[in-house]
């Protein structure tokens, strides 16, 4: 059996639409696609989120030998110019995927799960942080 939903891009697209939501009228960006940032044309914006999808190893998967489930991250970076900008992403990003279930494939996922937090700090003339959630499907 193999495991259902393994293309990234299915996965990508659908936390895309819905934080693009969540962030609005902030802006959601791919690692490396910011404006004014790592020599992109255009100005840095003021607040914004970076969205990152992974797959990861589920042990069960590892152990039995069988590919009929997958692990994945979702990971959301704050952008702002001050600590309280960079959190109003994450808190809003936090309340859209706290134990959303996603359907990929005609598959549902488990609920997410919040996985990990790296406090809000400096970054050049910017502060970030970063919240991660996890599931599987």
């Amino acid at each position: 059996m193999t495991a259902p939903g393994i293309d990234i891009r299915e996965h990508y697209e659908i936390f895309e639409d819905l934080l693009t939501t969540a962030l609005s009228p902030r802006k959601l960006y791919e690692f490396g696609s910011v404006p004014g940032v790592g020599g992109n044309k255009g100005d840095q914006p003021a607040i914004y989120g970076l969205l990152d999808v992974q797959r990861r190893p589920y042990t069960p998967q590892a152990i039995s030998g069988h590919a009929d489930v997958t692990g994945w991250a979702v990971t959301v970076v704050g952008v702002g110019r001050i600590r309280d900008e960079a959190a109003w992403v994450l808190n809003r990003a936090s309340r859209a995927l706290e134990e959303l279930v996603v359907t990929v494939d005609g598959h549902d996922s488990t609920p997410l799960m919040f996985d990990a937090f790296d406090a809000i700090r400096p970054e050049g003339d910017r502060h970030a942080g970063r919240v991660a959630y996890t599931y599987v499907l």
